[in-house]
């Protein structure tokens, strides 16, 4: 934009140039709001499509997979409450599908109701304590509460306490379950270095590790490289900075480039304990989202 304006004194050309920048600054900032309305309207379903769903519901009332899919309309158009209602209808009809406690804690998390979904979740469980979907949803409710302001290193450490009972409980009955055994890892892994967990958390990490080990290096999927860096960051908060490095560059052959393995492989050892001893707090959100048992 051309400052000056032709044929006026400077000090007028001035004014009618801060007059032309403010009103191009408001025109731009209406055309924002427009812009983001126009994309929070996309993203979120019109009333007809929330219409459909609560007719699906009225007609099948005892129908998981419609309360569910109702659920998954609701919240993202604002209305939490009645979304995290279905939700818990869904689950009660269908406990063992991971699917809606997974999306379920997902939507509380985002609610500010982390202690909604551990209530819910640990009446769920008192009434179907055989099924392990559950259990291991609320595990994993324990730990998406344990980042929240004002929580100490004691309510943090009751709630991964909790956790690990409930993951270890779900791995007595199902040795198999590598979620099980990544979340109990975590849980050990980020305890304060102090209180030594981190053997528990290499144990853990290794285990799999060993589960994954018959996968093929080409059908390896993201997921599988989480052991590699929390196996990692386990030895060096046990003080075994070699075997972390050891740990990494195996990692590296089978996920090059990956920035998590190059910022750790580039750090000096006290640099490395410092970023390790940040990262793996218990104060620190711990992804939780299994969406990648049903996400290829």
């Amino acid at each position: 934009m051309c400052i000056a304006a032709a044929g006026l004194p400077p000090r007028a050309a001035a004014a009618r140039a801060v007059a032309a920048c403010a009103a191009a600054a408001r025109a731009m900032a209406a055309g924002a709001a427009l812009t983001c309305a126009a994309l929070m309207a996309m993203a979120a379903p019109d009333s007809t499509e929330i219409d459909k769903r609560l007719a699906a519901v009225a007609r099948q009332p005892g129908s998981a997979a419609a309360h569910f899919d109702l659920a998954e309309t609701l919240a993202p158009a604002g209305r939490k409450e009645e979304a995290l209602g279905h939700f818990e209808r869904a689950i009660a009809l269908d406990p063992g599908n991971l699917r809606y406690g997974n999306e379920y804690r997902s939507a509380c998390a985002q609610a500010g109701e982390a202690q909604r979904a551990i209530d819910f979740l640990e009446k769920e469980v008192a009434a179907h304590g055989g099924v392990m979907a559950l259990r291991l949803n609320l595990a994993l409710a324990y730990v998406d509460k344990m980042p929240y302001p004002g929580y100490g290193i004691v309510g943090q450490g009751l709630l991964s306490n909790r956790s690990i009972r409930e993951l270890t409980i779900v791995l007595e009955r199902e040795p198999g379950s590598w979620a099980a055994m990544y979340g109990r890892a975590m849980n050990h892994l980020h305890w304060p270095r102090a209180l030594m967990h981190s053997s528990q958390a290499i144990d853990d990490f290794k285990a799999c590790l060993r589960m994954q080990s018959g996968v093929p290096a080409a059908q390896l999927r993201p997921h599988n490289l989480l052991p590699y860096l929390g196996l990692g960051d386990a030895q060096v908060k046990n003080g075994r900075l070699d075997d972390a490095r050891r740990t990494w560059k195996d990692a590296h052959r089978l996920f090059p480039g990956d920035p998590r393995l190059a910022k750790r492989l580039s750090l000096d050892d006290d640099a490395l304990k410092k970023f390790v001893d940040e990262e793996r707090g218990l104060a620190r959100p711990i992804d939780t989202d299994l969406s990648f048992v049903w996400n290829p």
